[in-house]
């Protein structure tokens, strides 16, 4: 019961960083990499034949854009993180100078020209979704919400209200949820979180939350059916999860090749936090690192081979994608690269960065520039790391306060010039754009409906849904229905007899409120089941599933739920599991057994069954909340990096912990907010951890227990039973508990002991409620570590205020089972 380590280290974080001297050959180095002006920038874009870009916004009069989004009116809302890495150090980064501007095409010519800050003051925004009156507006390390309205019409909110209460949220700045989309099923998606909103306005809560998968890391789309895209950069993964809806559980990748992920760059700045296996000779990036910012076209504007495909920045290698989506005919979805060996859009200003996009009113695509030299949040920047080194070796870091917004278009296509007039309308006039050629106007035109609350275009709507001439006409009828609480089961039907799978598909989601109430759309569910469209039966079995399907096979159960656990243990195990497979899986992979990526880098070690996950909980404690660097056991990994974590507080780490301890086949003792509370307040450390610092404070299990001598004042010939790694034998005291009752261990030589682990999975309601625990050198004179040591379940971990010398340990009982 020695200090014990770790044998794989436990890290949390979803982006790699290198260590190391110096870079390969690049661009000279004198200290500084130039601004370009937009016109300068433009010159450098390498583009696919047909397509251009041209400017429609750029700084002054925007800064550090990240995010856009269009209100009913056509006007655009930029999200800005000014203060964002303003150097290599993140100083001053939370200062709250974050801005939500808001600009105008006032005469139609595709380039905005009024300008005003919406909303100020804010803590680097990550989060936005225009309404009809009004924007709400989340800020980073919160998941509470305000609603900013401008009553006077001066294009400045001067109403600022709550809009949800959803409490602190400590991590990172990089691993925040950031979005939202507004679906197709009329829910807000975000990335990290593993729940959706939906918004109720006649709600005392004007946000009610629902369960969805957490997964992407930097932006959020849906195609033109509702399924939600995640990409995720930090795992070098790109799109994830797509083979159906985020809302029924991850799901894979298909049949998507592993030089999908093999990037193309012209750009030879070495900026990776992957160091050198990231390069290539050229010092070019060679694989997804940080793809973000995803679309999927639905515009008209743009040729029509472009519409479905998913379009993704590389900010990194300065690089956009396109990326067509396949889908076979099991329904089985998989990606290729629209130009093999080469990129959609890419280019040699290190400035370049496309971090989002978005569908616009006009039929094109927006792509959301970044326009500054460091791409990377500060925990990867710091001195000594490889990325800080040629950070400031180009002068990267001085490179703030600009960015640009561009229009994508192609050479056989007018821009449409027709502005949007949505805001004020009637639903009934609104349905019209229902059946828009653009996606924007049509998604755009549900929102609206729904915010209406107006049920009296439901007659309207329920014909369209039944025989529109476009199958998207009828989806969009069916989700405004729903959004207005108008759906029904003769309407389902209905659609479920459409002669579209995707109407169809439709149908099959809408059925699932009515599973349990409802005969006649059980028997729907088992029809389309066998529907004759693959696509409509991988819908069938996933609705069954959700919405309680008498025929839909149980859930398989949590794992490290089991009943001796006490209710917050309970707790505290699920609510780590959603933080692990919203973060944690991200290196270490859903299995944790050590994500791997395409060309064959583990990100993290595997945690599974190990001792040092297992064993003594402060060395997983402490690495989660101070971070560890350097390699580990000798071998380095493509994340070689833990950043800190403890932003978070103590119930978040304790709750991660707990449920990697008592999953994925390890069966240590759930960690408690207690004992991270208890390191936090002891190290207060400012710099990462190595394996060797913590291999000295928390030491090797001891071995040699053959050579133990163990005594006990009951029944001591059953104390083989208490050290011989079986889980289905146990010591007992073969007599009712009492105080005073104890167990003794004599090592063979004085041994360093620095806490005790006691397990009882046989009888957990046996366990002694509290212990006393002594040492002694010589098996006479006793010295207390202990007086109280509390047990409450059946693992516990009793860690010393300090390490001892001992070569006699003795537990007394104090007070007996609870």
């Amino acid at each position: 019961m020695n200090r014990n380590t770790l044998t794989a280290l436990f890290t949390l974080i979803a982006a790699p960083l290198a260590f190391g001297q110096g870079y390969e050959q690049g661009p000279p180095t004198n200290g500084a990499t130039a601004y370009l002006s937009p016109a300068e920038e433009l010159a450098l874009f390498e583009i696919q034949e047909g397509y251009y870009l041209e400017l429609v916004l750029s700084d002054p009069d925007i800064q550090e854009p990240v995010d856009i989004q269009f209100d009913g009116n056509g006007r655009m809302y930029v999200v800005e993180m000014r203060n964002y890495m303003n150097d290599a150090d993140a100083g001053n980064q939370e200062a709250g100078t974050g801005v939500v501007s808001l600009h105008v095409d006032t005469n139609r010519d595709g380039v905005y020209d009024t300008h005003t800050d919406f909303a100020t003051g804010l803590v680097l925004p990550r989060k936005i979704m225009v309404l009809d009156t009004g924007v709400v507006i989340g800020e980073s390390h919160t998941h509470s919400l305000n609603y900013y309205e401008d009553t006077t019409g001066d294009g400045i909110a001067d109403r600022i209200t709550p809009f949800h209460d959803g409490g602190a949220r400590g991590g990172n700045m990089e691993h925040q949820p950031n979005g939202f989309v507004w679906a197709i099923d009329n829910w807000w998606y975000s990335t990290y979180n593993n729940f959706r909103y939906r918004y109720t306005p006649d709600s005392d809560t004007t946000l009610t939350q629902g369960p969805s998968t957490a997964k992407g890391q930097w932006g959020i789309t849906q195609d033109l059916y509702g399924k939600v895209w995640p990409v995720n950069g930090g795992a070098e993964r790109g799109p994830e999860s797509y083979q159906h809806h985020l809302l029924y559980g991850p799901s894979g990748t298909g049949n998507t090749s592993p030089d999908w992920s093999i990037v193309w760059p012209i750009d030879n700045y070495p900026d990776t936090q992957g160091g050198h296996k990231r390069l290539r000779p050229d010092n070019t990036l060679n694989h997804f690192t940080a793809t973000c910012g995803q679309s999927i076209f639905t515009g008209d504007r743009l040729p029509a081979d472009m519409i479905g495909d998913l379009i993704f920045g590389e900010p990194v290698g300065r690089l956009v994608r396109r990326g067509r989506i396949h889908e076979d005919t099991n329904a089985v979805v998989s990606l290729s690269n629209v130009y093999p060996k080469s990129e959609f859009i890419r280019s040699t200003d290190p400035n370049f960065h496309i971090v989002n996009s978005a569908n616009a009113p006009d039929g094109t695509l927006y792509l959301v520039d970044m326009y500054r030299g460091i791409i990377q949040q500060g925990s990867w920047t710091r001195p000594g790391s490889y990325l800080r080194g040629v950070i400031d070796a180009y002068g990267l870091g001085k490179n703030v306060d600009r960015g640009r917004i561009w229009r994508l278009r192609h050479k056989d296509f007018k821009r449409d010039r027709t502005m949007p007039k949505m805001l004020g309308q009637k639903a009934s006039t609104l349905i019209k754009h229902l059946d828009d050629p653009k996606g924007w106007w049509r998604m755009e035109a549900q929102k609206l409906i729904v915010l209406s609350g107006d049920t009296s275009v439901v007659p309207t709507l329920t014909k369209m849904a039944a025989k529109h001439r476009d199958h998207l006409a009828r989806i969009h009828a069916l989700w405004t229905l729903e959004g207005l609480g108008a759906m029904s089961p003769e309407i389902v039907s209905a659609a479920a007899a459409d002669k579209h799978p995707r109407v169809r598909e439709a149908a099959t989601r809408l059925s699932e409120p009515f599973y349990t109430v409802n005969d006649t759309m059980r028997e729907l569910a088992r029809v389309l089941s066998k529907d004759p469209s693959a696509l409509v039966r991988k819908q069938a079995g996933l609705s069954m599933q959700v919405g309680d399907h008498p025929d839909s096979p149980p859930p398989v159960p949590l794992k490290g739920t089991s009943t001796v656990y006490t209710p917050a243990q309970k707790k505290r195990i699920a609510k780590g599991k959603a933080i692990y497979n919203t973060l944690c899986q991200t290196c270490h992979g859903t299995n944790a057994k050590g994500f791997t990526t395409s060309d064959k880098l583990v990100m993290g070690p595997a945690l599974t069954r190990s001792p040092r996950v297992t064993g003594h909980p402060g060395f997983s404690i402490s690495t989660v909340l101070y971070g560890l660097q350097g390699k580990l056991d000798g071998k380095a990994y493509a994340a070689e990096v833990m950043i800190p974590m403890g932003s978070n507080d103590d119930e978040w780490v304790a709750s991660v912990l707990s449920y990697v301890r008592t999953s994925f086949g390890n069966n240590a003792a759930p960690v408690s907010p207690e004992q991270v509370a208890e390191i936090r307040k002891r190290d207060a450390r400012k710099t990462h951890w190595t394996q060797a610092e913590l291999e000295t404070r928390y030491t090797k299990r001891l071995g040699d227990r053959k050579k133990w001598t163990l005594t006990a004042s009951h029944n001591a010939e059953a104390l083989v039973h208490a050290i011989d790694k079986r889980n289905d034998s146990r010591y007992g005291t073969a007599a009712p508990q009492k105080p005073g009752m104890w167990v003794a261990i004599e090592f063979p030589v004085t041994r360093e002991i620095g806490g005790l682990s006691l397990s009882n999975t046989r009888r957990p309601k046996n366990i002694a409620k509290k212990l006393k625990i002594e040492t002694s050198l010589d098996g006479k004179t006793w010295t207390p570590v202990l007086t109280q040591a509390s047990s409450a379940s059946e693992f516990n971990e009793f860690l010393f205020p300090q390490t001892v010398k001992a070569t006699h340990l003795r537990m007394t009982l104090v007070e007996g089972k609870p």
